[in-house]
């Protein structure tokens, strides 16, 4: 069921990236807006920013986090699985945060200013309650299947 629920939602990820990309009010048209109402938000970052970036793309700062990949590590059976595995770890990060700041970007557009008594952290509901009022039917089974995943990982890694 874990691996069920792990396609799930990166299916999920995956439409919430294309959404951003493919359809007409996908990020090329949103991005100017977001210049607009949040210039910082897309300005070139100054150097200390640009230092900070680079030292998390460092693999010695990046694999701690990963203790699932480590398992990897240590379950090569020699050095071209090793390369897989350190190839993976660079490049995940990178692929799995797309669909997120895609969503990031299109919610700066649609709210410049997040409604009174929402934080930041409540943008995916924000954006997910969007797809259900104003989406087809397509992008309301999607909701409803995203969230349904959501709850059982969250269920599942609690019966753990």
């Amino acid at each position: 069921t874990d691996v069920i629920q792990g396609l799930v939602l990166l299916l999920g990820i995956t439409i919430l990236f294309a959404r951003a990309y493919i359809l007409p009010d996908g990020l090329h048209t949103q991005t100017p807006i977001v210049a607009k109402i949040r210039p910082e938000a897309v300005a070139v970052p100054d150097l200390q920013h640009r230092m900070m970036w680079v030292s998390s793309c460092v693999l010695f700062c990046s694999y701690p986090f990963y203790p699932h990949l480590m398992q990897r590590f240590f379950a090569a059976k020699g050095p071209r699985d090793l390369k897989l595995a350190l190839s993976f770890l660079c490049i995940e990060p990178y692929v799995r945060l797309l669909g997120p700041i895609s969503l990031g970007i299109l919610a700066i557009a649609r709210w410049p200013t997040l409604p009174e008594g929402t934080t930041s952290d409540q943008v995916l509901s924000l954006v997910l309650g969007d797809f259900m009022v104003h989406g087809s039917i397509f992008m309301q089974g999607f909701v409803s299947l995203l969230v349904a995943a959501m709850l059982a990982a969250m269920m599942s890694t609690m019966d753990s």
